[in-house]
C-alpha cells in the first residue's frame, strides 16, 4: 500500500499580517494531483491542520473542499490528528460524518488508547495496515502535574506519560496486527518535539505537553514507521529512515527561506514472518507559489535591493534587515515609496517585515521603542527577548517561564469563540 505523510498545514496562517490562503490553496491543489499521480491509498496528516484554534471560515472551506475532492481519487483513507495549534473540539465535531467517507479525525486523546487504533482497508475491503493515530498530548491528557514539583521532575513525568501512552497503544496494535496473516504493518503518528530534531523554523522550542523534549526511544520497536509533525523542517530522527518529520508544506518564517519542502511517500507491505514489514520512503518536493527573500544593508543598499527583487522575484515576501547604526522608524515607508515610484499602485512584492540588527534591548527600553518597531515582533518574540536580556534567571527557569507563557497564549486562543478575541497584541 502507499501512504502519504504530511503535517503542519497551518491553514489560515499569515506572515506578519499577510494572508497565506492563496498559497495554501495552491498546495492543496498540488496535493490532490500528487495523490492521483502516485496512486496514494492513505493520506496521513500529523497535526496542525489549522494555524488557530478558531480558524476562519475561509480556512475551514479550504479544508472541507479538499477532503471532498479526495473522494474522487484512489485515496480510500485519510487519517488526521490534532496538533497544538488545532482546536480538539472543532476537529472532532465532524469526525462521525467524515468517518462514513473513510476519513478518521482524532482531535484529542481519550482515556481509552484503543480509540486511537485504526485498521485500514484497501480497495478490495481487505485489512492492510494498523494506524496508531496519536494526537498532540496535552498535560491534562497525561495527568502529570503535581503541586510543588520541581522542573526536572515535572519534565520526567511528562516524558513518562508520553512513553506510557505510546507503549499502551503499541501493545494493542501488535495484538491486532498479528490476528492477520501476514501480520499487518503498524504505523504510528505523533505531534511532538523529539530530542535531536533540528528547529530551523517558525515553531517554538516548546511543546510536548508544555515542557521539555522527548527521546525517540519512547517509540516501541514494533512500529514500522513513525509519522511525526510539529517541527517544520523535514528530517530523520536518530538516523532512522522510519522515524521522520515531513515538515510543513509552506515556509512558515524567514528562517526557512532556504529550506526545501516535502511530503513523504511510503510504500509498505507486511512480511510473512509476522515480525517486520518492508517499508520504502521517498520524498516528494512541494513547490512554493511564493518565495521568502531576506535582504540586508544600509538604506541605499536596501532601496536598490527591493527594486531588484521586485523585478526578478515578483510576488515574493520580502524581509529587509537594516544594519545601520541608528534605527530608522520610517524605513518601511522609504522602501515602499521607492517601489511606488517605479510601479505606482501595482507593487509586485510584499514588504512584510523590517528588522533592525542588532537590536540591543539593554539600550532601547520597551517604553522608548515606537509602536511601529514593536509590531515587527510577535508576543512570544518579545517575551523571549525580555527573558534573555532583562531577567537574571537560570536557563532551566527561562525554559519553564517560556513554556508557561506559550501555554497561556494557547489557552487564551483556544477559549476564544471569535477571531481576534483574547489575543495579545504587541505594540498596541
Amino acid at each position: 500500500m502507499r501512504l502519504l505523510h504530511t503535517s503542519d498545514w497551518h491553514l489560515g496562517a499569515s506572515l506578519y499580517g499577510f494572508s497565506r490562503l492563496e498559497e495554501q490553496s495552491f498546495f492543496l491543489k498540488w496535493l490532490y494531483q500528487t495523490i492521483k499521480d502516485n496512486s496514494v491509498d492513505t493520506l496521513l496528516v500529523s497535526g496542525d491542520v489549522f494555524d488557530s484554534a478558531s480558524p476562519s471560515n475561509a480556512a475551514k472551506t479550504l479544508y472541507s473542499n479538499f477532503l471532498a475532492s479526495v473522494t474522487d481519487t484512489s485515496c480510500r483513507n485519510i487519517v488526521i490528528t490534532g496538533g497544538n495549534h488545532d482546536s480538539p473540539s472543532w476537529l472532532d465535531a465532524d469526525a462521525k460524518v467524515f468517518r462514513k467517507l473513510g476519513f478518521y479525525v482524532l482531535g484529542q486523546a481519550t482515556d481509552n488508547p484503543e480509540d486511537e487504533l485504526i485498521v485500514l482497508n484497501d480497495k478490495s475491503g481487505k485489512a492492510c495496515a494498523v494506524i496508531c493515530a496519536v494526537p498532540y498530548l496535552r498535560e491534562r491528557d497525561l495527568h502529570s502535574f503535581e503541586f510543588g514539583q520541581g522542573i526536572e521532575e515535572h519534565e520526567k513525568q511528562i516524558a513518562e506519560g508520553i512513553r506510557r501512552h505510546y507503549s499502551d497503544i503499541a501493545k494493542r496494535a501488535e495484538m491486532v496486527s498479528k490476528q492477520y496473516s501476514p501480520a499487518l504493518p503498524v504505523i504510528a503518528m505523533g505531534h511532538l518535539f523529539v530530542r535531536g530534531s533540528i528547529r530551523d523554523d517558525g515553531e517554538s522550542r516548546l511543546t510536548v505537553g508544555t515542557l521539555g523534549e522527548i527521546d525517540s526511544s519512547i517509540f516501541p520497536k514494533n512500529f514500522d514507521y513513525v509519522a511525526l509533525g510539529h517541527i517544520h523542517t523535514p528530517q530523520k530522527i536518530g538516523g532512522s529512515e522510519f522515524i521522520r518529520y515531513c515538515g510543513s508544506p509552506l515556509k512558515m518564517s524567514f528562517s526557512e527561506k532556504n529550506n526545501s519542502k516535502q511530503v513523504l511517500l511510503l510504500e509498505i507491505e507486511a512480511k510473512a514472518d509476522h515480525n517486520s514489514s518492508n517499508c520504502v520512503v521517498r520524498s516528494i518536493e512541494v513547490p512554493q507559489s511564493r518565495e521568502l527573500i531576506s535582504i540586508r544593508g544600509i538604506e541605499d543598499e536596501l532601496r536598490a535591493e527591493v527594486l531588484r527583487i521586485a523585478t526578478e522575484h515578483p510576488g515574493s515576501y520580502l524581509e529587509a534587515v537594516y544594519v545601520g547604526q541608528h534605527m530608522r522608524h520610517d524605513l518601511r515607508e522609504i522602501l515602499l515609496e521607492s517601489l511606488r515610484e517605479k510601479y505606482e499602485d501595482s507593487v509586485p512584492v510584499n514588504l512584510v517585515r523590517i528588522r533592525h540588527e542588532p537590536l540591543d534591548l539593554s539600550q532601547h527600553s520597551t517604553a522608548a521603542a515606537s509602536s511601529a518597531e514593536l509590531k515587527e515582533y510577535s508576543a512570544t518574540d518579545m517575551f523571549s527577548m525580555i527573558l534573555e536580556k532583562e531577567m537574571d534567571f537560570s536557563s532551566e527557569v527561562k525554559d519553564m517561564l517560556g513554556a508557561l507563557y506559550e501555554q497561556i497564549l494557547y489557552e487564551m486562543e483556544s477559549s476564544s469563540d471569535n477571531d481576534g478575541v483574547n489575543k495579545i497584541q504587541v505594540g498596541e
